[in-house]
């Protein structure tokens, strides 16, 4: 089968009217179409048509003329008025559903071209032309049906890739999303974990200077307390002998000189042991405070040193406050010996 249509564009000839003008004017038509001059062609059939419109022929070779200026919706025009023509002989009908097909190929709507090659069967089954033309339209029309669904299935597929890859971006994007969140919630817990560990330290600080300042007025209270003990047992030994004083029989009041004399020496004694007792008093309140300086000093030192060195400091400091309590121990029981009496007892 060729891929190209055939066409059938020849003029049909009128009879020889009374008008001379007429036929002189057709002869002119047709040595123009002769030489290929279709303009001069087209000019010279509209001059007849002014005077004889609904002649077939002339709307036949009209129509021809048009199609070979390209001017098809004019050519479209005369042949389907040539189709519908009474006067217009089977033969002549024909031929304008032939170059009516061929007319609307040019315009290019294949599916308006089909009815009239039909038409042109219809009346001559045995026109070739016809028939090669119907089959190329169909072919066309077929080829074209193919294409506008490879057109529709490439941009299905084009749909659904851009459907897939913006599926996938969003995806994509719900994903950073969630990681942003998690990324700030994991960032708030660890500022919320950050904010408690400063709150334990400064709640541990202020219980620690809490302690500090419990044991600082413990001490405080200690070191008054020895000298309140001190002087209670004081005036109750008074008391006592206050006491005794008045409860004495007579026979005491009539003591002789020397027993006032062992009274006094007694009193004297006594009086001794109480100033030793403050005197005791008095370094142990100094011991205390020794110890609280010695104590802040212990704590700035251990901060100075590495955590490994600590454990050693502490030990020597422990080493050097037993070697002073023992020296104390030994110094007391030096003063308790020389204030010891005859027969192994305090004055006091």
């Amino acid at each position: 089968m060729k891929n190209a249509f055939v066409f059938s564009l020849l003029f049909m000839g009128v009879p020889v009217s009374a008008s001379m003008r007429t036929e002189w004017e057709y002869s002119q038509a047709i040595r123009c179409a002769q030489d290929a001059q279709w303009a001069d062609v087209q000019h010279r059939l509209s001059n007849l048509m002014i005077d004889d419109s609904d002649n077939p022929e002339l709307l036949y070779d009209s129509g021809v003329a048009a199609y070979r200026v390209k001017e098809y919706q004019k050519a479209e025009a005369y042949f389907h008025q040539t189709t519908r023509n009474e006067r217009a002989t089977s033969a002549l009908k024909e031929k304008a559903y032939f170059n009516l097909g061929n007319t609307k190929v040019a315009l290019n709507s294949l599916n308006e071209a089909i009815d009239p090659y039909e038409a042109a069967l219809a009346i001559d089954p045995s026109d070739e032309r016809a028939r090669h033309n119907l089959e190329q339209v169909r072919e066309l029309l077929k080829q074209q049906e193919q294409q506008q669904n490879q057109q529709n299935k490439d941009q299905q597929s084009k749909q659904d890739q851009q459907q897939q890859q913006q599926s996938s971006s969003d995806g994509q994007q719900k994903q950073n999303d969630s990681n942003d969140k998690q990324d700030g919630r994991q960032e708030k817990q660890e500022q919320q974990q950050k904010n408690g560990k400063e709150e334990q330290k400064g709640e541990s600080t202020t219980e620690e200077r809490k302690e500090q300042g419990a044991d600082k007025q413990q001490e405080g209270e200690r070191k008054d307390n020895p000298n309140d003990k001190s002087n209670d047992k004081r005036r109750d030994q008074e008391q006592e002998q206050c006491g005794d004083s008045h409860d004495s029989s007579p026979q005491k009041n009539s003591e002789s000189d020397d027993e006032r004399q062992a009274r006094d020496s007694d009193a004297h004694h006594t009086k001794e042991g109480d100033e030793s007792q403050e005197m005791q008093a008095g370094e142990l309140d100094e011991q205390e405070g020794t110890e609280d300086i010695r104590a802040k000093q212990q704590k700035e030192l251990e901060e100075e040193l590495a955590p490994q060195d600590r454990w050693m400091a502490r030990v020597l400091q422990q080493r050097e406050r037993a070697d002073e309590k023992a020296n104390k121990r030994i110094v007391k029981a030096t003063i308790d010996k020389e204030l010891a009496g005859k027969d192994g007892q305090n004055c006091w």
